[in-house]
């Protein structure tokens, strides 16, 4: 089996949220999550980032032809909560990583990121048809540990202190979650 690789334009939707393509427009919302201390903390973010980098980021993200761009919305009233990516799709392979980071603490601890992370498995394992989906979590976050386990990712490879911020090491954490089809 081969995923299909052809990026349709598509929305994937859940009960309080939706994951709809990232736009270019989603550009503000984006950035400004860029500079939330605690956001670039648990997701690891060093950089500072222009509105026009963001935008050029999106654009180039949005003609990679194997990997997906989420904005994550609320249903209620459509407002852009986060974003999360599923990228380095290898078709032969059959694997992919994933990432996610909502866009202010506020959003957190709700289920928003554990609703996002059920609806990326449902299309990465079941319209992809990929076997595997891989992603990286810093030991300073564990919260985020524990909804990549509720969601059934496991952990395959722990590096200790492998990541600093601001003088202080974190071990580096990836998790696998397989497709129930494999196992």
């Amino acid at each position: 089996m081969s995923p299909n690789i052809i990026k349709p334009i598509l929305q994937l939707n859940g009960a309080r949220i939706y994951l709809r393509p990232l736009k270019v427009e989603d550009a503000p919302i984006f950035l400004e999550a860029t500079q939330v201390d605690e956001i670039r903390h648990m997701t690891g973010l060093k950089r500072n980032f222009n509105l026009a980098e963001i935008e050029a980021h999106i654009r180039r993200c949005l003609d990679h032809p194997l990997r997906y761009d989420f904005a994550i919305c609320l249903q209620a009233d459509h407002c852009m909560i986060g974003e999360l990516s599923v990228l380095e799709i290898d078709p032969e392979n059959l694997t992919a990583e994933f990432r996610i980071a909502l866009s202010q603490i506020r959003f957190t601890s709700q289920g928003y990121g554990a609703e996002a992370i059920e609806l990326v498995k449902i299309f990465v394992f079941d319209q992809l048809k990929l076997e595997t989906l891989g992603l990286e979590v810093f030991g300073h976050n564990p919260r985020a540990q524990r909804a990549y386990e509720k969601c059934g990712f496991q952990v395959i490879e722990v590096k200790k202190d492998a990541f600093e911020y601001e003088g202080k090491y974190s071990d580096e954490i990836m998790m696998q979650a397989r497709n129930p089809l494999y196992e």
